[in-house]
């Protein structure tokens, strides 16, 4: 039999092999069979599965299990694996979906997840050239692509937003690629009373806060990575912001939404890495925007990580424009703010001496939200708001709230300056 006969021969061969797997109860024969006739009859669906819609995949996905003559039950079973390795994340594909999952690491074989603030071990990839594989289907599908001249890169999921940051091998000590999930689709939709609930804050610093954002102060939302910074910032944006207002906001991954609650709002993304499949692409940078966003006409300014040039750009609206802005920066406690922009500024080649920038930052936000992950007594972190402060000219942190390990505690009101501020956007109403 020549390779030609064998080849158009194979669909029937396969419906046999199907058959006797079946009886056995041997499901992973029937898959492997199933793949077989995909690779045979749609190799190059197999091949660049992102280059056609979710229909037509499903469509030979479908025929493909057909092919096997499963049992109902089994058919379904092929058709979930088979989505989840052409459609969907392929091995992460469960974690993915799971809601009680917020993070995901993978490095090589390794996979932990991270749930309701605990990491947990899962069972680990077959070999490092799966976890590879894997790697390529991932940033594939998001419409990248794995290779050393992309050594870092920051991708989105396009089923859920997830944000993964893929790093090659080729600059993994270890030689094995690494991969750091976030997932938004279980946060994205959590308002001010699922975080109360949640135990992040109280109901009534939760009612402060809503005022101060009315009042169009000025909020800087600080905390550690993975502490809840969006979450918080997207949360009071939905739940404060007048649905009149113009709201702009700017980010370097998009993940606030602000859109989907505030009808007059408008995202901007920045574009700080060349696409690799479109190499005369313009590089835009949150600094970029910034200027733009001034020209924009907006009520307020929503910044989602202020990291680089756009601290300066920062500080002058903050100053200069009518209020109300909300931004978030990495920052493990409120009393470094000053110190943290500093070293930001002078990373873009901005030195501003101290007691200057003290006062400007003193000017320029009101109020910083503190976020932390502290340890319960069984270790489990939990997502707390450990204070609110006002930033002092003297670059000092006035304590307004405070998390005493049990509650939540106002220690004194708004300084009289900002009082009167506030009561201009209606703090007293």
């Amino acid at each position: 039999m020549n390779a030609v006969t064998e080849y158009l021969r194979r669909p029937a061969r396969l419906r046999a092999v199907g058959q006797a797997a079946e009886e056995s109860g041997r499901t992973d024969e029937l898959l492997e069979a199933a793949w077989a006739w995909l690779d045979a009859h749609r190799p190059d669906l197999l091949a660049f599965p992102e280059r056609f819609g979710r229909g037509a995949v499903e469509e030979a996905l479908v025929e493909a299990v057909a092919s096997v003559r499963p049992s109902p039950p089994v058919r379904d079973r092929l058709l979930a694996v088979l989505r989840a390795q052409l459609l969907g994340a392929a091995a992460l594909e469960p974690y993915m979906r799971d809601p009680a999952v917020t993070e995901i690491l993978l490095d090589g074989r390794q996979i932990r997840t991270e749930r309701r603030g605990a990491w947990v071990e899962e069972p680990a990839l077959g070999s490092v050239e799966e976890a590879r594989q894997l790697a390529i289907h991932l940033t594939t599908r998001a419409g990248s692509r794995y290779q050393p001249t992309l050594p870092l890169q920051t991708v989105i999921w396009p089923d859920n937003g997830a944000r993964i940051h893929v790093v090659h091998e080729s600059v993994s000590a270890q030689g094995v690629p690494l991969l750091t999930i976030r997932k938004r689709n279980a946060e994205a939709v959590l308002d001010l009373t699922d975080l109360v609930a949640r135990g992040m804050l109280s109901e009534a610093l939760a009612a402060w806060l809503m005022r101060a954002v009315r009042a169009r102060l000025n909020l800087c939302i600080a905390g550690p990575t993975g502490s809840g910074k969006t979450t918080v910032l997207r949360a009071l944006a939905r739940a404060a912001i007048p649905r009149d207002e113009r709201v702009i906001s700017m980010e370097d991954t998009p993940e606030l939404q602000l859109d989907h609650e505030l009808p007059h709002a408008v995202g901007l993304v920045a574009r700080e890495r060349m696409d690799v499949q479109a190499a005369q692409e313009t590089v835009v940078t949150l600094h970029d925007l910034f200027v733009n966003t001034l020209r924009m006409r907006p009520d307020r300014i929503v910044v989602g990580e202020v990291r680089s040039a756009e601290a300066l750009d920062t500080l002058e609206a903050g100053v200069t424009e009518a209020g109300g802005m909300l931004l978030t920066i990495h920052l493990r406690r409120a009393s470094a703010l000053v110190a943290r922009l500093a070293w930001i500024l002078r990373r873009s080649g901005v030195a501003i001496p101290r007691d200057e920038l003290a006062e400007q930052v003193a000017e320029a936000i009101d109020l910083v939200v503190q976020i932390g992950r502290p340890r319960d007594a069984q270790g489990v972190e939990h997502r707390r708001i450990l204070a609110v402060t006002e930033p002092q000219p003297d670059g000092t942190q006035r304590t307004i709230w405070s998390w005493d390990g049990t509650t939540w505690r106002q220690e004194a009101d708004l300084s009289p300056d900002r009082e009167r501020m506030a009561a201009m956007g209606g703090w007293s109403a």
